[in-house]
């Protein structure tokens, strides 16, 4: 048996005063305390990944995020459209007013550009059906989605009438 048994020992078999001897044969190898298992790069892994984490979240926010004023202008420039009588932008960017061409008309957007805006604009397919399918009968019907307010009215003689704004 060890000399040190009649010392001190702390609850892993390691002498108290520090002397860390060899342990005499037949007894056990004594555990390191898990209070006493270092790792100096953990607390700076950690802090890396919340790091990451957040700057991550913050750039996938920030790119969302339209901070233009001129969510209709962009629609309309990407769909090659020339704002002008059909295609009016108003209230500092904040409206826009589509003309669209009726039967009794010579003049307004075509489907296929009405259609692009709506697309440019990320309309849900709901509102664009319930926009092909209103009869003259129908008056004026609206529909909201991401903060867009659509209101819109039909009749075969002047067309499709659609007013679009932010909400």
């Amino acid at each position: 048996m060890s000399t040190e048994l009649n010392e001190p020992h702390d609850s892993y078999g390691i002498p108290a005063s520090g002397d860390r001897t060899a342990p005499a044969q037949g007894e056990p190898e004594p555990t390191a305390s898990p209070g006493r298992f270092r790792l100096p790069w953990l607390p700076f892994s950690i802090g890396a990944a919340v790091g990451t984490l957040v700057g991550i979240g913050s750039t996938l926010l920030v790119t969302t995020l339209d901070f233009s004023g001129h969510h209709f202008e962009a629609a309309v420039d990407e769909c090659g459209i020339t704002a002008g009588a059909w295609a009016r932008i108003g209230d500092d960017g904040e409206s826009l007013s589509l003309d669209h061409r009726g039967d009794d008309e010579s003049s307004g957007i075509s489907v296929e550009f009405l259609v692009c805006i709506l697309a440019e604009l990320e309309a849900p397919d709901s509102v664009i059906e319930e926009m092909s399918q209103t009869r003259a009968l129908d008056g004026r019907q609206s529909a909201d989605w991401d903060g867009i307010h659509a209101s819109w009215a039909y009749h075969p003689d002047t067309g499709l009438d659609v007013v679009l704004s932010r909400s």
